[in-house]
């Protein structure tokens, strides 16, 4: 029975340091979306004023 116990734990523990791994990578990867995600909003608001503004030179000529 100690044995048996001895495993279950022994597997648990290594499933743990698994999923602990996949969380890890989960989150680089997260962080780097939302990296990609900031520079998406960066470069739409830039584009947004310079349309904006490129409208407004249009009209007054």
């Amino acid at each position: 029975m100690n044995t048996e116990l001895k495993n279950m734990l022994v597997q648990l523990l290594e499933g743990q340091t698994r999923i602990e791994g996949e969380v890890k990578k989960n989150s680089i990867k997260l962080e780097a979306l939302e990296k990609n995600i900031n520079v998406i909003a960066e470069v739409q608001t830039s584009h947004k004023g310079n349309q904006q503004r490129s409208l407004i030179s249009w009209m007054y000529l």
